[in-house]
């Protein structure tokens, strides 16, 4: 019976006398009925409340002011229904029983039929719980016997001793054995001598002893053919626990084996390559040489063939000249090509090299007739699969590379030949970069010492593109219109409280500018460490001015704005010597402001100029607010139509970037805006300069920015702290373990890989909990795509190198990707909704 007694019954009474309706209130009270009921006195009121809520039955009076109980049915068919009616109305009882209604009381004088109506109403709401039970179980079994005969795998029904029940469609599909010829039979007949004895013995012990396993087999179908099924066997018990049946659930593997076969040697293959092209790159050119000839081994033995060549045209392209050159120590080595090939020797080859067609002969004897000087040439080392890729270089044949099976026929797939033609032109742009070495060397001796002194103090004074002091992030970015330039930036501490920054432009470009810069920086240094007690922005311009003046411009001159940033009084004190104006850039509306009415003289105008307190600005150092300082290199650039930016163009710019929220504002993406923009960056030198602070969390939330060294491996420490965080304000240790996982493993992939060629940097790493839990990384490493999420389950991600990403996919909620520049922002966030 179906129990009904630990829940209230929701009632709906539609009755339109008073009198009745206090009688059926007295009769719920005094009985102390299980019901929780609300009062219709109308067809329409009644219509409206069964619009608005849910009931398990309905009593309606049959005649109601302004209708009938029939108006209601209508609209409750799924919902028992009682009809009450006057003495002699029992045809219409009758009537309202046909229409759906489960049961009807004839109303009598002294309203005894109330004592009637909590039986007949817990008869009525039973019933119509145990129909729907009743037809929730058939629609199950009618869906789970619809979900077997239609399932994409091959399922197997035995007896204890595994003679076979029942097959479905799919097995019939797979196995080509109908279901008549199997039925009765056991599963031994797919049976191949792959599997040990011990193999079928370990499975029968297991589903025997009660558990379920699961395995691969390798079967074999009717017609002979092999395959591989992935199989899920399980005991079915009665309820005394007596195994009465076993299913098999299995899914023919066969093709995915060969996928995940040939993408395991294709992720081998890449990370050969890889390997190869970042050995190249961080070569010195006199042992390229070498390095191609290692390469030749390497992808020899990687693709298991015999010989590996390079060839290359001389200079009259009549010979090809044999370069570089590999054998297996399993071949007879005198049987070689010769160290020179003419082209009179081998003109069918040559012409396809010409083409820039790669040659693949998978067997010589298959080579068509105007390739018979190479057929002979090839049967006399006795090869028996080759190919040629011709090596081309600003569409100009260089030569070609070899890759010859002696021993096997060879027949590579297309991805293979095209991990192939990318190794070709990694050697190309290697040699080539040898080649374009040896070209310019005396030009380039002649220069270097100067260039490369100018460039290395350069880089050795700009700061850091990021940097995080007492909850102020900075950032910045320059880019010399050349490979040097005049523009000039820093920050320095002067306490724990105060840090005086300045941007600057000297007039002119190249290396006399690059010099000046580098001494200016210096001077300014000085000057700032013998004022630091008692920083006055006005005065250290003006002691610049007179030192610049007197010993190093004569024709030269410098913008500049010199701000101290006092965190005690929260406030920014700067002077701007002839110098575009300070931006500020509110974070959550995106609005800006150019800040300051005074302003003064470039420095190296005027010796004698005074600058005093009066050219300074004070601004409040504000929460939410970003300051950008900036050279006029930036608002000076043209686009395609040749109209520049401007200042009021540069802060509409700012503006209109507002919806893109980086949590810091980075130099980086403006720049990668004024980019897609076609605005060209290139004229004059480039630089930003921005700072802010990190905004507070209220009580009972946590955020942190970490600053990560790119030369540290070791990445535990912050995740370990992300964990404590995530443990004291979740409380969830799964949650807080995968974000643990996804934390190391983001940060120490941007390590190894995004940061192979920066080897000193950072990386920042912005963790926030809030109504979600979200983790941005930023760094400056190599551009990167977010590999498609795959439909795996990752149940040990420790066997699955190189799947790190996937793991990633599987434990967040969100990750997107950005490129600003050269900075790679990449957010991941986690949903606390379900935690």
């Amino acid at each position: 019976m179906v129990d009904i007694e630990d829940k209230k019954i929701k009632v709906l009474l539609v009755e339109d006398d008073v009198i009745d309706q206090m009688a059926f209130k007295r009769l719920v009270k005094n009985q102390d009925l299980p019901y929780d009921f609300m009062i219709a006195d109308s067809v329409e009121n009644a219509k409206k409340i069964l619009n608005e809520n849910d009931f398990d039955i309905i009593i309606a009076d049959f005649n109601l002011g302004d209708g009938n109980a029939f108006d209601i049915l209508d609209k409750s068919t799924k919902i028992p229904f009682i009809f009450v009616t006057g003495s002699g109305d029992e045809e219409v009882a009758v009537k309202a029983m046909k229409e759906g209604a489960h049961d009807y009381l004839i109303k009598d004088n002294e309203r005894h039929y109330l004592q009637l109506l909590p039986v007949t109403v817990e008869q009525a709401v039973r019933h119509n719980e145990l129909l729907r039970t009743q037809t929730e179980a058939e629609n199950k079994i009618k869906m789970l016997f619809h979900a077997v005969e239609q399932s994409s795998a091959s399922v197997v029904i035995t007896d204890p001793n595994g003679n076979i029940e029942y097959v479905n469609p799919k097995f019939v599909k797979v196995t080509g054995y109908k279901s008549e010829e199997v039925i009765g039979k056991n599963p031994r007949i797919l049976k191949t001598e792959y599997h040990e004895q011990e193999f079928y013995e370990e499975l029968w012990d297991t589903v025997l002893s009660g558990k379920t396993w699961t395995g691969e087999f390798l079967n074999q179908k009717k017609n002979g053919l092999r395959y591989w099924e992935l199989a899920s066997i399980s005991p079915v018990f009665d309820d005394e626990g007596n195994i009465i049946h076993l299913i098999a659930v299995k899914e023919d593997v066969t093709e995915e084996r060969k996928v995940k076969q040939a993408l395991e040697f294709r992720v081998k293959f890449e990370k050969l390559i890889n390997q190869i092209s970042t050995n190249f790159i961080n070569l010195t050119t006199n042992k390229i040489e070498a390095a191609v000839d290692e390469s030749l081994m390497k992808i020899g033995n990687f693709i298991n063939i015999d010989r590996a060549f390079v060839y290359r045209l001389d200079e009259k392209k009549t010979n090809f000249v044999r370069s570089n050159n590999w054998y297996s120590t399993e071949i007879d080595v005198a049987q070689d090509f010769k160290n020179e090939l003419m082209v009179d020797e081998i003109p069918w080859l040559h012409d396809q090299l010409q083409n820039q067609d790669m040659v693949f002969i998978p067997t010589i004897f298959t080579m068509p007739p105007q390739a018979e000087k190479e057929k002979e040439l090839l049967t006399s080392i006795k090869a028996r699969s080759i190919i040629f890729l011709p090596m081309v270089y600003e569409h100009n044949l260089l030569g070609f590379v070899g890759l010859c099976s002696i021993q096997y026929e060879k027949h590579w797939d297309n991805d293979t030949i095209k991990l192939l033609k990318i190794l070709v032109e990694i050697i190309v742009n290697a040699l080539q970069r040898k080649r374009a070495a040896e070209e310019i060397e005396n030009l380039y001796n002649s220069l270097k010492q100067e260039i490369d002194l100018a460039s290395s103090v350069q880089t050795y004074l700009v700061p850091q593109w990021l940097r995080l002091e007492n909850d102020i992030v900075f950032s910045s970015i320059y880019k010399p219109s050349s490979s040097i330039g005049g523009d000039l930036f820093d920050i320095l501490k002067i306490s724990n409280s105060k840090y005086v920054y300045y941007v600057g432009d000297i007039s002119g470009h190249g290396v006399k500018a690059a010099l000046m810069m580098t001494a200016v920086k210096s001077i300014i240094s000085m000057v700032i460490e013998s004022e630091k007690k008692n920083i006055k922005p006005h005065f250290i311009i003006k002691r610049l001015n007179k030192i610049l003046c007197r010993r190093l411009f004569d024709n030269d001159y410098m913008t500049i704005t010199l701000g101290l940033i006092d965190l005690k009084k929260n406030e920014i004190r700067y002077i701007n010597a002839g110098h575009p104006s300070i931006i500020e850039y509110d974070l959550k509306t995106g609005e800006t402001k150019v800040m300051g009415d005074s302003g003064s003289i470039p420095v190296g105008w005027d010796e004698d100029f005074d600058y005093t307190s009066d050219h300074e600005d004070v601004i409040q150092f504000k929460n939410n607010k970003s300051y950008i300082l900036y050279t006029d290199g930036i608002f000076e650039c043209e686009n395609p139509d040749g109209h520049q930016l401007g200042l009021a163009g540069f802060t509409q710019f700012l503006e209109e970037q507002s919806n893109i929220d980086t949590g810091i504002i980075l130099p980086h993406l403006f720049k990668q805006r004024l980019m897609d923009l076609k605005y060209d960056i290139n004229a004059d030198d480039f630089t930003m300069l921005t700072f802010q602070k990190m905004k507070k969390k209220k009580k009972g939330k946590f955020n942190k920015l970490f600053m990560v060294n790119s030369l540290s491996q070791n990445t535990t420490e912050i995740a370990n702290e992300c964990f404590r965080a995530i443990m004291e304000y979740v409380g969830n240790e799964k949650m807080a373990t995968e974000i643990e996982l996804v934390i190391n493993e983001f940060l120490n992939n941007i390590i190894e890989h995004g940061l192979q060629t920066k080897k000193d940097t950072i990386i920042a790493f912005y963790f926030d909990i809030d109504d979600k839990i979200s983790m941005k990384f930023i760094d400056n490493g190599m551009d990167w795509e977010l590999p498609e999420a795959e439909d795996k389950n990752i149940a040990e991600p420790d066997k699955f190198r190189g799947m790190g990403m996937q793991i990633i996919y599987q434990l967040v909620s969100r990750i997107e990707k950005n490129r600003y520049d050269i900075i790679n922002e990449t957010i991941i966030e986690v949903d606390l909704s379900n935690e």
